[in-house]
């Protein structure tokens, strides 16, 4: 009994190093003002979320066909989905378990708008794997020493008139927290509100806001942030309300998991 508290002792006192990479560039694709978001699991398992600061248009870039020249995506231009474009991308560096890479630009073309080069502007590029002793110091090591504040991270899902960014900060030894919401505006471009969290919720990717309409008025400009990607069950989960007389977004004291609305009865 005694050997089975101590193996979940050394279990509970193992860090939790996140097995993830993400990265952020920003520039120019022809006259459009551009950011890109990358979340990847290994060099074949990565996807993209793509801001046209243009149009205010966010597009996801996933199922990534490689080629001999890069990796091949195609995606909706506008939210009309009748325009598809084709981005190749060209230097994808994974740079697992490296910080402050010395290649710091993104490479690729455009089928519509040409080739393109967008500057690094943020990297996590911390990745494990089980059994391999040299990857664990190596991602360990990274994870004890690698500390940031204020780092935004564009979230997949948005309202028709507001996107959001996750405010991410991160202490030496700690996981990647959610420490604050920005919210734009979808017809200027100008950051709307900051939202401040104190909870703690553990940043895992971009989809840890989920839109709806929580205060049954028939507007789906609401949202919760979730302590996990957007679609999972069984975590904590926080709602803010648009409050459309102070054009902002206010709590709603819910927080809980998994709640369900039942818009017909309005509860």
């Amino acid at each position: 009994m005694n050997t089975i508290k101590y193996i979940l002792m050394m279990v509970f006192l193992i860090p939790q190093v996140a097995e993830a990479v993400y990265q952020v560039y920003a520039g120019n694709i022809e006259d459009r003002k551009v950011e890109f978001y990358i979340s990847a699991i290994s060099k074949n398992d990565f996807d993209i979320i793509y801001l046209d600061n243009k149009t205010k248009t966010i597009s996801y870039l996933g199922l990534a066909r490689k080629g001999d020249d890069g990796y091949h995506f195609r995606y909706n231009i506008n939210d009309n989905l009748d325009t598809k474009d084709s981005i190749i991308i060209k230097n994808f560096n994974f740079n697992e378990n490296k910080n402050n890479h010395e290649d710091n630009h993104l490479v690729g073309s455009s089928q519509i708008f040409g080739d393109f080069k967008l500057e690094k502007k943020f990297e996590y590029n911390v990745k494990w794997e089980n059994g391999d002793d040299r990857n664990w110091k190596d991602s360990k090591q990274l994870f004890d020493n690698i500390e940031f504040k204020n780092i935004e991270f564009l979230q997949r899902s948005s309202t028709k008139d507001f996107y959001f960014k996750v405010v991410l900060s991160k202490k030496k030894k700690e996981d990647i927290k959610i420490t604050g919401i920005n919210v734009y505006s979808k017809k200027s471009g100008e950051l709307l509100q900051t939202i401040k969290s104190s909870k703690g919720y553990i940043f895992h990717t971009f989809q840890a806001i989920r839109i709806g309409d929580f205060d049954f008025d028939g507007n789906k400009n609401d949202f919760s942030l979730n302590n996990s990607e957007s679609y999972a069950v069984n975590v904590p989960q926080i709602y803010y309300i648009y409050d459309d007389s102070q054009n902002k977004y206010i709590e709603a004291n819910l927080e809980g998991y998994s709640i369900q609305f039942d818009s017909e009865n309005k509860i």
